[in-house]
């Protein structure tokens, strides 16, 4: 049976916007690619992105999760900077709302979930079998139970150090290769990427956006190599709305083909309207 895995997206709630790709190039380099787009409302509130597509295998759409989407994995990366310690200093964006969620969620036996953070220059994963978080998990991937657990674990650990964006994505890829060459075969992943800043481990020459948008490319590619499909959601959780690291967010989630949310806009933050399930374009 495919898996499909959910792409977790952080975004602060200054604004919602969704991104349906269905256009993007099949495999993505380490060098950013420009690509026109059109966006428009949705009924949910977003909106949607097409991309140019400049050939290759089948393109990847994104679709919301509903109540009854089945056999998906999603997975959540949460900044654990010092500055969160100020900037979400109750954890509410990066615990209680993945909560309400999982309390959604919870009875869909089919779907499954992984929780990490990233700080200083490292970025770990809740393991399931030593129920503690680690670099290159055993088992990043389980039922709710395992995804509450990884909350219950997370409430206990104090915010620390720099904003390793590209550390949170290695972490991710490795779990998400590891879990396509098992054996599970062809695969959906939604990723929900949170954030309260800029990324202390990513060039911003000559263009940080560019650089950002050209690491979540490059990430999709890997995992499409490997015959799976993944996206990428942001979410932006900083009082100070500063409108640069809002908008590499935005531009990172519309790269990933997800959902962007700045909580600076938003007052509530509601993980279903961001997690983006991927699969083929019509």
């Amino acid at each position: 049976m495919k898996r499909q895995l959910v792409a977790i997206s952080i975004i602060s709630v200054l604004s919602l916007v969704g991104y349906q790709n269905c256009g993007n190039d099949a495999s993505f380099t380490s060098s950013s690619k420009s690509s026109a787009s059109a966006i428009q409302s949705n009924s949910s509130g977003g909106s949607s992105v097409a991309s140019s597509s400049s050939g290759g295998s089948a393109p990847i759409c994104s679709n919301p999760i509903t109540p009854a989407t089945n056999n998906l994995r999603i997975i959540f990366m949460v900044d654990n900077s010092g500055s969160t310690n100020t900037t979400d200093s109750q954890q509410y964006y990066r615990n209680q709302v993945i909560q309400t969620f999982l309390s959604q969620y919870s009875n869909n036996t089919s779907l499954s979930f992984a929780f990490g953070y990233f700080e200083g220059t490292s970025a770990y994963l809740f393991d399931g079998s030593s129920q503690s978080f680690v670099k290159n998990a055993n088992q990043p991937f389980g039922g709710a139970g395992q995804l509450s657990s990884a909350l219950t674990a997370y409430d206990k650990i104090r915010p620390n150090g720099n904003t390793p964006y590209h550390a949170g994505f290695n972490e991710i890829q490795n779990a998400i290769l590891a879990d396509l060459q098992s054996g599970s075969g062809s695969a959906n992943y939604s990723v929900v990427f949170m954030s309260d800043g800029q990324p202390t481990d990513v060039s911003s020459s000559p263009s940080l956006t560019t650089n950002l948008v050209a690491m979540v490319q490059s990430f999709a590619g890997s995992i499409q190599a490997q015959h799976g499909a993944v996206a990428v959601s942001t979410v932006y959780f900083n009082p100070a709305n500063n409108s640069g690291d809002s908008a590499n967010l935005q531009a990172m989630a519309q790269a990933g083909g997800g959902q962007f949310v700045n909580t600076n806009v938003t007052s509530s933050l509601v993980i279903a309207d961001l997690v983006s399930v991927p699969s083929t374009c019509p």
